[in-house]
């Protein structure tokens, strides 16, 4: 559980997550197929437009041990 706290503290602080949160919230831009919501790509900016462009190197990083001013989880 560490490390899926320490990629959900990080990954809501990229720019990308606040687009995905406005495209669902804000526009309303799901597709919903067998009672399943997806979203809709014809709208979101995202930083990167195919998975190919996507950094590896950020990826890691949001699972990296968190810095010592900041909390790990404690289960």
């Amino acid at each position: 559980m560490k490390i899926e706290y320490r990629g959900a503290i990080r990954s809501s602080l990229w720019n990308d997550f606040a687009e995905g949160v406005w495209a669902v919230l804000v526009d309303k831009d799901q597709i919903v197929i067998f009672g399943f919501c997806f979203l809709s790509m014809q709208n979101p900016k995202w930083n990167a437009s195919k998975l190919e462009e996507v950094n590896q190197t950020e990826v890691e990083a949001l699972f990296e041990p968190l810095s010592p001013n900041v909390e790990e989880l404690s289960v």
